[in-house]
């Protein structure tokens, strides 16, 4: 009886040492494949991160070219400001000069309608 008792004992024992052979091959499983997605991850991450640092180096030199093309045009305006001025005070010196021809001939017009 004791033998049949013993036999009966073994059993449960073995079935229940499968049984955690069989969760430990499970969780075993499943640990390599948590760590295969965190390799996954954190090769994803990395790359993430690289592609957001191009990009914040792209907006940089963006930002930096915007800076100099605004410059360029401000100076280029003053350029067209400066260079409008000089053309009105040419027209305007060329109007005077204009004028006083129209008054010199005039003059003269004058001068021999009267001899």
């Amino acid at each position: 009886a004791a033998l049949l008792e013993s036999s009966k004992s073994t059993k449960r024992l073995s079935s229940a040492l499968k049984a955690a052979e069989q969760r430990s091959s499970r969780e075993a499983q499943a640990l390599t494949a948590a760590r295969a997605q965190a390799c996954d991850a954190e090769e994803a991450s990395e790359k993430w991160r690289r592609r957001n640092e191009e990009l914040t180096q792209e907006v940089s030199r963006l930002t930096a070219e915007n800076g100099s093309l605004r410059a360029a045009a401000a100076e280029q305006g003053e350029a067209v400001q400066r260079a409008a001025a000089k053309a009105a005070e040419r027209a305007a010196a060329e109007a005077v000069a204009a004028s006083e021809a129209a008054a010199r001939a005039r003059s003269e017009l004058e001068a021999r309608a009267a001899e």
